[in-house]
């Protein structure tokens, strides 16, 4: 292993001999580690930073349903106008020929089944 050598400021140096003694540990090692930690973080926050600017597909997914419903509002009529137009499109003579009592006696109309009293 090379060696080289850091200058390091009193305060530093009191801080590492200080942990050495505490910890049982020699001053290279608590280095190692101290870097290593160091690196790990580095790592982690440029991961994070990745992530952050590049959103999830589930992200781009539900942005684009919303633009998409948001465009759809905009431009499609509404349920109400549809049924007035295709209320308005129904012939006079269709809509005299219709029951009464249709939605009383849906189920007669619609499945055949008998009459309700």
């Amino acid at each position: 292993m090379e060696t080289s050598h850091i200058e390091l400021t009193p305060e530093q140096k009191d801080v590492l001999a200080s942990l050495a003694q505490e910890t049982g540990e020699t001053a290279s090692s608590l280095i190692d580690k101290v870097l290593d930690e160091l690196q790990e973080r580095l790592r982690a926050t440029r991961m994070h930073e990745r992530e952050a600017a590049e959103p999830s597909p589930a992200a781009n997914v539900q942005r684009t349903a919303s633009e998409v419903k948001e465009e759809v509002n905009k431009n499609a009529p509404s349920v109400l106008d549809i049924f007035r137009e295709t209320w308005k499109a129904i012939p006079e003579e269709e809509l005299a020929a219709m029951p009464e009592d249709g939605a009383e006696q849906v189920d007669h109309y619609i499945y055949g089944t008998p009459k309700r009293r």
